[in-house]
């Protein structure tokens, strides 16, 4: 009789939208496994607790009353085959078959598993008939005494494995490879708040079954391994079919459940990799741009100079007594009060006043200009002479005015005129008379030059005239 079925050895369970999956393998003995008889249709009655009280918590060593009910109230026509069984799903262990009675009004289900356990509960009748599952899950909880609660006693020698622990999409295969334990094995799927439940047995030479999830999706898995239904909510799985088959077999069909993930990982790869390569494209394009309109900003604003593209000053030399900001003048010459220079022509240059301190004894306080004092000489560098001439483009004319040379200065300039007229006149000299300027030419006079540069805005480089210089040298 089925009353002599062995204890649930393996379970499995997933929580979907209708419900909790469990897959459970019962081992038979050769000689019960033909009195299982033949499935018969599904919903031929429900179940309930006698006590409408009873929530979701189960107190251990408790006799609970069950009332097994037609499917279809109003006809009242099927209770199912007895006798009937609860069968006890543990979350996170073994599920348990228990005998509860005969009568379809007096039955009786004790909880035997200890507090904090979980479980979902079914009852089925001798044809295998499942009441139904209730849509949650039901916790043990300390009773009057906890006696009659029966420790879990774990076989190392059996175990059930499964090429899913995470998500179960639909009409995905699920295939669970057993090992160990005595053959045939029954395995039981059933679903939380689903009215169908699952039995199949597994021949003898057979150690693997392969079912085609048709539970509906989005649903989370609890058990041992958590498994999640997701998919679509088309769960006939047209030219799909669940079947036995041996572990080598379930191997194929693990690498084609997994091949849903490796293509999911592929997805996501495609659609990641584009989008990072598209982001780093646009940041170096967006440097390039930043980077493009800076140099365009600088060259538009100018950066400074460096020393390559310094403009230099020019030496220009000249010839004494041109016109260009240079004059002689004699210590013999009356003296003035006010000379007027005319500088070069041009016309972005005015005119430079130069002022004289009258000397007492002076014949004349008129202004002349300078071309009637100008006398000419031959050219020289102003390496040879020591006066230059700075050129910078649209320099400004300016005033000048003279400081008062100190007699010590006045007498070193007298030697230095009669030292280089020595040297030039010795015979034995190196330097040829044409190269020394004119300004030493003749004792007594003294050339005095105008310089221009691109320093402070005031000349002061004109001494005043020494009428005794001449008598001094």
């Amino acid at each position: 009789m089925l009353s002599s079925i062995p204890s649930i050895s393996w379970g499995y369970r997933c929580l979907s939208a209708a419900g909790y999956l469990w897959g459970v393998v019962l081992l038979f003995s050769p000689t019960l496994a033909g009195a299982q008889g033949v499935r018969p249709i599904s919903e031929q009655f429900q179940w309930k607790f006698h006590d409408d009280a009873i929530g979701s918590a189960l107190p251990t060593c408790l006799p609970l009353g069950i009332l097994v009910q037609s499917w279809n109230i109003n006809l009242n026509d099927t209770f199912g085959i007895p006798p009937y069984y609860m069968i006890a799903w543990a979350i996170g262990g073994t599920p348990q078959t228990t005998f509860i009675g005969t009568d379809n009004k007096t039955l009786s289900y004790t909880v035997a598993h200890p507090p904090d356990t979980q479980l979902m509960l079914n009852v089925v009748d001798s044809t295998g008939s499942g009441g139904g599952i209730p849509p949650r899950l039901f916790k043990v909880v300390p009773g009057q005494t906890t006696q009659c609660v029966v420790p879990e006693v774990k076989k190392p020698d059996f175990t059930v494995s499964s090429n899913v622990t995470d998500t179960l999409s639909t009409c995905e295969p699920w295939g669970l490879s057993i090992k160990g334990g005595v053959p045939p094995y029954k395995i039981s799927i059933a679903a939380v708040n689903f009215p169908l439940v699952t039995n199949v047995t597994i021949p003898g030479d057979l150690d693997a079954f392969t079912y085609v999830n048709r539970i509906a999706p989005n649903g989370q898995a609890i058990g041992t391994p958590l498994v999640r239904t997701i998919g679509d909510e088309d769960t006939e799985c047209r030219g799909r079919a669940s079947g036995a088959g041996s572990s080598a077999e379930l191997g194929l069909n693990r690498s084609g459940g997994s091949r849903s993930s490796r293509s999911n990982a592929s997805l996501i790869a495609g659609v990641t990799v584009p989008l990072v390569l598209l982001l780093l494209g646009g940041l170096a394009f967006i440097i390039w741009t930043m980077r493009k309109r800076r140099k365009v900003q600088e060259s538009e604003n100018g950066l400074p100079f460096t020393p390559a593209d310094k403009p230099t000053e020019l030496i220009t030399p000249f010839e004494v007594g041109s016109p260009e900001g240079t004059f002689i003048r004699t210590l013999n010459s009356p003296p003035l009060s006010e000379k007027r220079l005319l500088a070069a022509t041009t016309s972005d240059r005015a005119p430079i006043t130069v002022q004289y301190p009258a000397r007492s004894g002076s014949t004349s306080s008129s202004d002349t200009l300078l071309g009637n004092n100008v006398s000419s000489g031959p050219a020289f560098s102003p390496s040879h002479a020591g006066a230059s001439v700075r050129s910078r483009p649209s320099f400004a004319a300016f005033p000048a005015y003279p400081t008062r040379r100190s007699m010590r200065k006045a007498q070193e300039a007298a030697q230095e005129a009669a030292r280089r007229e020595s040297v030039a006149n010795s015979p034995d000299s190196e330097y040829p008379e044409s190269l020394i300027p004119a300004t030493f030419a003749r004792q007594g006079e003294e050339i005095v030059i105008q310089h221009r540069d691109a320093g402070a805005a005031v000349v002061r480089e004109l001494p005043p005239p020494y009428a005794d210089q001449g008598s001094r040298g």
